[in-house]
């Protein structure tokens, strides 16, 4: 018997997600909105009321005064963590590029969504047109369509039934996407 071991380096999405707004003004408060929700979370982290890998089922009074104060209500408390992930948010002129190595990035879809931005999603490899093109791309461009068709398909059905978000039912779903060496939580 062989047993063949296979050490792949699909570890990242490479993903860079645009919004575009109307004008810089509104990707500007986009961005100050990400960047509270961000404040908040490190903050959170710090004093121990979010815990990276144990997304609670509730916000927070602290982090629930912060989406009420920029009325925010999309997000659900098990999207906090992706706040805290490294992700490179930037404005420029009328855009905002989020540009990630992580695959969770509905919390930032939403947040441009409810601000007004049209937006897209890809792996930054594959547009070699792009300026935002990375350096390191690991053959992952099928789940990363599945991934941006489904984000997609969710921004279409938030601007058509607002319901879903206030009955907090998931829009899409994504496949659970294993990186090596990390064990997929129970």
């Amino acid at each position: 018997m062989k047993i063949w071991y296979q050490h792949g380096s699909e570890h990242s999405a490479n993903l860079v997600m645009i919004g575009h707004f109307r004008d810089a003004t509104e990707a500007t408060k986009a961005k100050e909105v990400i960047d509270a929700i961000s404040k908040q979370v490190a903050e959170d982290q710090r004093t121990g009321a979010l815990v990276i890998g144990s997304p609670s089922e509730r916000f927070g009074k602290e982090m629930l005064d912060v989406l009420r104060r920029l009325n925010i209500g999309a997000i659900g408390p098990h999207e906090l963590e992706q706040f805290a992930y490294d992700v490179a948010v930037k404005v420029e002129e009328d855009k905002v590029v989020v540009t990630t190595d992580e695959f969770d990035i509905s919390a930032f879809l939403k947040v441009m969504f409810l601000r007004g931005a049209r937006i897209e999603v890809y792996a930054g490899l594959t547009a070699s047109t792009s300026p935002y093109v990375g350096s390191q791309g690991h053959g992952r461009d099928r789940r990363l369509r599945r991934a941006s068709a489904c984000l997609r398909r969710g921004a279409r059905e938030l601007e058509a039934n607002s319901s879903a978000v206030a009955e907090r039912r998931p829009i899409c779903s994504l496949p659970a996407l294993v990186r090596p060496g990390i064990q997929p939580l129970a």
